[in-house]
């Protein structure tokens, strides 16, 4: 709870933004921060702050379906699932979180998720400045979700 309050504040502080980003663990973060459960509930928000995710390499997602949030109210409520928010998942083919990294893809609406598959593991290496095919597709994204 403590991190999804301290991500909140600096949103909040130095906000707005278009999308939200994370790496491994920070993908899981981001998505829970992504849910109604979280915004509206937790936050007392009317509007997910954010119009788009990107989710590089998730790890950790074992959880997540079960996953139930202290509300304003004091009572506890499971994650409002799927997922409705646009959302880019960048996987690693040797990643060994690659599985977390697609189940955490299942928990999206799959109608505003798109993926993309890379030839690496855990990591973002420089070679991906490179991929054309990973530049096209979060081009491609980027301009779907800014309509």
């Amino acid at each position: 709870m403590a991190s999804l309050r301290r991500v909140m504040w600096y949103i909040e502080k130095h906000g707005p933004y278009d999308g939200i980003f994370g790496f491994s663990q920070g993908a899981v973060l981001v998505s829970i921060l992504s849910t109604s459960t979280c915004w509206r509930g937790l936050f007392g928000l009317d509007a997910c702050p954010w119009r788009f995710a990107i989710c590089a390499n998730a790890g950790g997602t074992s959880f997540i379906k079960g996953l139930r949030l202290a509300q304003a109210d004091g009572e506890s409520c499971a994650l409002s699932l799927p997922i409705s928010l646009p959302s880019l998942h960048i996987v690693g083919r040797w990643d060994f979180h690659a599985r977390a990294s697609r189940q955490l893809v299942s928990q999206y609406d799959g109608s505003l998720a798109t993926v993309y598959t890379h030839a690496h593991a855990h990591e973002l290496p420089m070679p991906l400045a490179h991929d054309h095919a990973l530049f096209e597709t979060i081009r491609d994204f980027l301009r779907a979700v800014s309509l």
